[in-house]
């Protein structure tokens, strides 16, 4: 019996393994969390963002058009072109004009108004006649030939020598017809810019906020929200105090907030992410964070309209959008960390009960037999149980016992009694044989089977390489016979692999097979009793059949696939399938043909080839049928005959000693059939 020091030492580790995987798995948990909250934050500022910008992009061209229709109508009244025709013959006639526009244009700047030919040449500037004769500047002429094809116009800001030299202004354009329709001239009036900065003055969210128009250079055309703070940094040019065209809209790179310059000349700073992206064409929003023209990470959203050729941008500082953020995870924090001592505090007292149930246990068992059973000392563990060289206190047969670790999970105390349940009514010579089941003291489920010594076929392969075709066939051979009387049964393996598989020296019988670990056998009878249904895919990814991969329903033919491919394992040295992942590997045994054996320099003669790479279709119809088939089929093979019992007891003869090194051969191996889908490890 293993000392309860060498227990609480493996019990200390296994528990500081949960305890790692547990607070990995919290720590995970925390940032998935975390990341679902960030991601709802940013979806609600996201969502307000573009809220804003519509609501501002509204407002805006709402005021825009109402100027339009407004000139239309105004430049269509009969007393304005009478005004104008007049004014044409007549320069005298101007105040009379004035007088008429000032009686209807109130939204317009009047002192700023001209009547401007098809060529850009005013022809009456409606103030005083100081620019009568002047060309519009060249930046207004798109818009002139625009208002003369008779589109009325509203121009963003933007600076002119037409009015006050070297300000800003807004320019609406539309022609005046004469009484036959044909345009006469193009009357320009100014709209003053500021009007147009304080209505998007009206969208600016929190204290950081602010509602950005800009031209197709980057220009700002409105009053920006920080300009005492932009004045005070030097970023405008020296004595300007407005950010109306004198702004550019580019990242620093630094935070003027801090004091900083920029080392870079502005024109070649580059533009700020909204704005690039606008004057592209392009509309969207940004919760991610980008810096804006003071250096600083804002969230944003913007959009280019087209009709009035400016683009508007709504933004605020990213401190401000996730405001909120902070606060909650605070409070995910503190809970979080609550948590994680909770749970540190229930696995120090599960390891504490665990210890302290062990003790109770190896007392029990030290006091009684398990029946007829003395225990001699552990092997090794499982999923769910420990198992234990044994002596019959009759028979004296050495026997591997296997006991449940838990009396109180009902589920897994089924599951063991289904899994010796099944493993009694199997009595072939090739499928190891359980002889005997009860409870200990404490109420733990046990049952004993054969003690075997040999290896699996896994460790033979990878001690000795490749086996000869005739020992395939011998051992392949074997593993049909277990199965036959499985499947004949209803029952059907599941993870039918080379670890699965023993060869051993029992009873002077030289390379007889043991199949193990029937923990994963599932029953085809309809009215067989399930403890638990699962969706899970059984088996391991190199051997299983690509049917059970793709979850559909799985018969006996599965089995052999899983044959088959030990059988390429073994001729081979190698997997059938071996990808970077598990993921890869279970693709590749739904869709990729196997590799031939001439790739692996192994000569396997024709036909024992056509036997496995038919047991290895990827569809169960054109495989072997049932085992005995398989079966019949290997042993017709030609070179089934050539590894005979001479061949196994020498071969035997000359590797007991390096396959048993550390030990006697009978105390080298042993396997045990496990739930959880795998046998234990050789001891």
């Amino acid at each position: 019996m293993p000392s309860n020091t060498v227990f609480e030492r493996s019990l200390g580790r296994r528990f500081a393994v949960i305890v790692l995987v547990a607070l990995t798995g919290l720590v995970a948990f925390g940032w998935f969390v975390d990341r679902i909250i960030l991601e709802q934050e940013g979806t609600a500022v996201a969502d307000e963002m573009q809220a804003m910008l519509d609501s501002s992009a509204r407002s805006v061209t709402a005021w825009l058009d109402d100027r339009r229709t407004y000139l239309t109508i105004l430049v269509r009244a009969k007393r304005l072109r009478e005004g104008v025709e007049e004014a044409l013959r007549n320069r005298s006639a101007v105040p009379m004009l004035r007088d008429a526009l000032a009686s209807f244009a109130v939204p317009f700047n009047l002192a700023n108004g001209a009547l401007v030919d098809e060529k850009g040449v005013i022809r009456v500037d409606i103030d005083d006649n100081a620019s009568t004769g002047h060309l519009l500047p060249a930046n207004l002429m798109p818009y002139l030939a625009r208002a003369w094809k008779g589109t009325p116009c509203i121009t963003p800001p933007m600076c002119t020598e037409v009015g006050t030299s070297g300000t800003a202004s807004m320019f609406a354009m539309a022609a005046v017809n004469d009484a036959a329709g044909r345009p006469l001239v193009v009357l320009v009036l100014t709209i003053d810019p500021k009007v147009f900065s304080a209505l998007l003055d009206q969208t600016r969210p929190g204290t950081s906020g602010e509602s950005e128009a800009f031209d197709r250079d980057g220009r700002m055309l409105n009053e920006s929200r920080f300009l005492e703070q932009i004045i005070a940094a030097g970023v405008l040019p020296e004595g300007t105090t407005t950010t109306i065209l004198t702004l550019d809209l580019r990242n620093p790179g630094v935070d003027i907030r801090t004091g900083k310059r920029s080392t870079l000349p502005v024109k070649a700073q580059p533009l700020t992410r909204m704005v690039a992206s606008a004057i592209e064409g392009g509309r969207g929003v940004d919760v991610d964070g980008f810096y804006d023209y003071r250096g600083v990470r804002c969230v944003g959203a913007w959009t280019w309209i087209a009709p009035y050729d400016f683009g508007l941008a709504v933004k605020m500082d990213y401190s401000e959008a996730f405001s909120t953020l902070g606060t909650v995870r605070k409070l995910f924090v503190s809970v979080f960390g609550l948590l994680v001592v909770a749970v540190l505090a229930v696995m120090g007292w599960s390891y504490v009960g665990a210890s302290q149930q062990h003790k109770l246990a190896e007392a029990q068992l030290k006091a009684e037999k398990l029946g007829q059973y003395t225990l001699v000392r552990k092997l090794g563990e499982g999923g769910m149980g420990e198992v234990y060289l044994g002596h019959h206190a009759l028979l004296r047969r050495a026997t591997a016992i296997k006991i449940m670790r838990s009396a109180s999970a009902e589920d897994d105390r089924k599951r063991f009694e289904r899994e010796v349940q099944l493993g009694c009514r199997l009595s072939n010579p090739n499928t190891i044989a359980i002889f005997d089941f009860g409870h200990t003291v404490d109420g733990r489920f046990y049952y004993a089977m054969e003690y075997l010594d040999g290896m699996d076929l896994a460790t033979v392969v990878g001690k000795y390489g490749a086996l000869p075709p005739a020992r395939v066939i011998h051992l392949l051979a074997q593993v049909c016979g277990s199965l036959a009387e499985a499947h004949d049964m209803h029952l059907i393996h599941r993870d039918i692999k080379p670890e699965n598989i023993m060869v051993c020296l029992r009873g002077g019988v030289p390379d007889l097979v043991k199949v193990l670990d029937f923990g994963l056998v599932k029953s085809l009878d309809a009215s067989s009793p399930r403890v638990t249904v699962s969706t899970t895919i059984c088996g391991t990814p190199a051997f299983i059949a690509p049917e059970a991969v793709q979850g559909r329903t799985i018969d006996a033919r599965a089995d052999l696939y899983s044959v088959a491919a030990v059988g390429y394992f073994l001729l081979t040295g190698v997997v059938l399938f071996e990808r970077a992942t598990v993921m890869d590997t279970l693709m590749a045994q739904i869709s990729d043909p196997p590799r031939s054996f001439i790739d692996y320099g192994v000569s396997v003669p024709p036909d024992l080839s056509a036997v496995i790479m038919r047991g290895l279709s990827k569809t169960p119809e054109d495989r072997q049928q049932c085992a005995r088939a398989l079966r019949d089929e290997l042993l017709a093979c030609a070179c089934a005959a050539e590894w005979t019992e001479n061949n196994a007891r020498a071969w035997w003869a000359g590797h007991a000693s390096t396959a048993t090194e550390g030990g006697p051969l009978e105390e080298k191996a042993i396997a045990v059939a496990t739930p959880a889908g795998g046998a234990l490890p050789t001891l």
